[in-house]
């Protein structure tokens, strides 16, 4: 039985840690929202400067901390989107994309090799028949494939002692368990990391619905800042999945969430600067 956040704020966690979390949110919330609207389709650059930029489908990657032009990338979450993959592919980079509810008998693009594997904050790899990884209901198919952490597909792949020079995920909502369980299981693997390229989820029906979920998301935000990460690019994503899933926690309102937008594209880079809007 999951215990759900209810409208109001009275609802958020009770214990004194929660206070610490709240602040951390507050002003990561402040960092990502500076006030623009969700329909204005611009990138905005934020406290990490990127000198050079190339852009992978509509994702910002920046040149400056890439150490391997032909290193890996990892693209999870695809759907029927493999603009980011197909670009980082034809650029020269081993791209590995995943995705549970999408399977190809062949790979689409050059140096892109496809996964039928899901991202999880569990400690179980299986099929998943659980409600909060079945998105057929938002228009992404039925989760067929096996879901794994993070630290089980690098293990899997053999990739533990090479650099990730781009993390790409999308996976409607399982980045905040999923860098939670990082957290705790191997913070480390951060550190051969590059850039960090995430749609981040701020819906009840994109869980982020209980006390569990907020832990999870202040957890994920303190791992990244505990890593040097800050975000250098935003962009406030309007996609409302047919009206039905902007219900943001209250809670959340209340700490500065940006209202009536499901999602946010944030890029995270090592690094510092002045904020820049590009045209």
């Amino acid at each position: 039985q999951r215990n759900y956040i209810g409208e109001t704020p009275s609802r958020a966690p009770r214990s004194s840690p929660w206070k610490t979390d709240a602040e951390l949110l507050r002003k990561f919330f402040k960092e990502i929202g500076p006030g623009m609207s969700a329909r204005d389709r611009r990138h905005v650059e934020l406290g990490a400067r990127c000198e050079e930029v190339m852009y992978f489908g509509e994702w910002p990657v920046c040149l400056d901390v890439v150490t391997d032009r032909q290193g890996l990338v990892y693209g999870i979450g695809v759907a029927d989107d493999w603009d980011f993959e197909a670009a980082a592919g034809n650029a020269g980079f081993q791209v590995h994309a995943f995705d549970p509810s999408v399977s190809y008998m062949t790979n689409l693009s050059p140096n892109v090799t496809f996964r039928c594997w899901g991202l999880t904050g569990g400690h179980t790899v299986g099929t998943s028949s659980n409600e909060n990884h079945n998105n057929e209901n938002l228009g992404y198919g039925k989760v067929e494939g096996p879901l794994a952490t993070l630290l089980a597909i690098v293990e899997a792949l053999g990739h533990e002692e090479q650099d990730i020079q781009v993390l790409k995920i999308d996976c409607e909502g399982c980045e905040w368990s999923a860098l939670a369980h990082l957290a705790q299981a191997a913070p480390h693997m951060l550190q051969r990391v590059r850039q960090i390229n995430l749609e981040l989820h701020f819906s009840a029906n994109l869980q982020v619905s209980t006390p569990e979920d907020l832990k999870n998301m202040a957890t994920s935000v303190r791992l990244l800042r505990q890593h040097g990460f800050k975000p250098w690019f935003t962009f406030p994503n309007a996609y409302n999945y047919e009206g039905r899933h902007h219900h943001q926690p209250a809670v959340l309102l209340e700490l500065g969430l940006y209202p009536s937008t499901c999602c946010f594209e944030v890029g995270f880079i090592r690094g510092g600067g002045e904020m820049l809007l590009r045209p």
